[in-house]
């Protein structure tokens, strides 16, 4: 089962690719985890209204009659959601088990943005096969993550065949394992806008699993989705996914200011600036009637305007949280983070929801004295790409028995690649064109799992 020939890469070079990363760790296997529902938020949160649904955001159902803007996700905020709802499906043996075992924050990041940056031929492609396909986050992804232009070629090749490797590893009881590595196959796309990759962790961060009918890959595709995190050894970790209609992010805006704007308190903090965003919303003619169409279109909501308007801003929370500078990562400051449900998953029209939080009438304000700014700082994970916290307060390397990405590495690998970058902006010799050109795929990289080549780049 291979990709179009369009899509597929030369083989000549597959003699110039690095040598493949440690082979994966042992480690006893960990005894699954008792907790369930949304997770801890570690600091303090003001909730409008407190929700309990515990639903995997992986596994919420989409609507199918073609209506981008239905939503069936629920109340709870799939940003604090964990691995393994559901049924417990069939699980591999023991012996093949060489990661890290347990229920485990499931890290959110939209539909969309697992197509970020991909080329749109690739796109239309993992579209027309999103029944068959699923899609990876590699932890720490982007155009060069962990490696440097003088060691290697390119990122993502021996990363594909790692993790065609550990696909293959894993043996599920009554499963015929030659199955699964002759029905299916890793991939990686190639990139839309090549000047993004200046930032060695821009997108794309998605390599994409592509399974033939069987009952082989059912059980794969269904442990995958059911386990979501997988924390092989330092080298390779990632997130699953599957490929279907978008999930917008309940992230809104982060809201900064000078030294006192943001404390942690709730009653002079924390409930004020919730309050004066909602009291600035209501106010807003074309919000009120803009969420009274969508949430009677999209939830099924039965009322007045007004009713609306209440409904639409109840899942509103604004959480205490650490967030660094655009400009100089290496800055953070304390701010609030501002998230809530959003009343439609069609892009055009989340982005109009969206504009009218960072677009205000009149500035949001904790008091007469402070108001703030709107985005001027940044929350990022580098590692699971999540956008509720910052790479160094990932969750999952937390964990106890974690075997993956390591924070530390991903800071230092940025502040390599910043030097690397300042001294090509003063030498003749262009380092910084030479570290683009090196890591510009022309085609999808692909790997069967029953293959032993590998494929290079022209």
């Amino acid at each position: 089962m291979n990709p179009p020939e369009s899509l597929q890469q030369d083989p000549q070079r597959a003699t110039a690719q690095a040598a493949v990363r440690a082979t994966t760790t042992n480690s006893t296997a960990q005894a699954d985890e008792d907790a369930s529902g949304p997770r801890g938020l570690g600091r303090q949160t003001l909730r409008a209204r407190p929700t309990t649904s515990s639903q995997d955001p992986a596994s919420a159902s989409q609507s199918d009659q073609g209506n981008e803007g239905v939503l069936e996700v629920g109340e709870a905020n799939p940003h604090y959601m964990y691995t393994r709802q559901g049924p417990k499906p069939l699980c591999p043996e023991a012996a093949s088990i060489r990661y890290t075992n347990c229920r485990l924050p499931r890290p959110f990041v939209a539909g969309l943005n697992l197509l970020d940056n991909v080329h749109l031929d690739d796109v239309a492609y993992i579209r027309s096969k999103a029944h068959a396909t699923l899609a990876l986050l590699i932890h720490g992804g982007g155009s060069r993550p962990g490696l440097y232009m003088e060691e290697v070629v390119q990122w993502d090749a021996p990363t594909v065949w790692d993790v065609a490797k550990f696909l293959q590893s894993l043996v599920f009881p009554g499963i015929v394992q030659a199955d699964i590595a002759r029905l299916t196959t890793v991939y990686q796309t190639r990139t839309e806008d090549s000047k993004r990759l200046d930032d060695i962790y821009a997108p794309p961060w998605t390599l994409f699993l592509e399974m033939a009918p069987s009952r082989a890959t059912e059980v794969l595709r269904d442990y995958l989705l059911w386990q979501g995190v997988f924390a092989v050894n330092k080298f390779l970790s990632f997130t699953v996914y599957p490929i279907g209609l978008p999930c917008m992010p309940w992230t809104i805006m982060v809201l900064s200011g000078p030294l006192g704007a943001v404390i942690e308190d709730e009653r002079d903090g924390l409930r004020p600036v919730l309050g004066n965003i909602k009291t600035r919303l209501s106010e807003n003619e074309d919000f009120r009637a803009f969420v009274h169409q969508q949430i009677t279109r999209n939830w099924g909501f039965r009322g007045t305007v007004a009713e609306a308007v209440e409904a639409a801003t109840d899942s509103l929370t604004v959480d205490y949280v650490t967030a660094e500078s655009r400009t100089y990562p290496s800055y953070h400051q304390m701010a609030y983070l501002v998230m809530g449900r959003p009343v439609t998953n069609a892009p055009a029209l989340y982005r109009r929801w969206i504009s009218f939080f960072k677009n205000p009438r009149e500035p949001y304000r904790r008091n007469k004295w402070f108001t703030f700014d709107i985005d001027k700082l940044v929350i990022a994970c580098e590692l699971c790409k999540d956008t509720t916290h910052r790479t160094r307060e990932c969750p999952l390397p937390k964990v106890e028995g974690w075997q993956g990405a390591d924070p530390a590495d991903i800071y230092r690998e940025k502040a390599k690649h910043s030097a690397l970058m300042h001294e090509s902006d003063s030498d003749s010799d262009d380092l910084g064109a030479r570290v683009r050109k090196v890591v510009l795929p022309k085609a999808r990289y692909t790997q069967k799992l029953a293959g032993t080549s590998r494929n290079g780049f022209d």
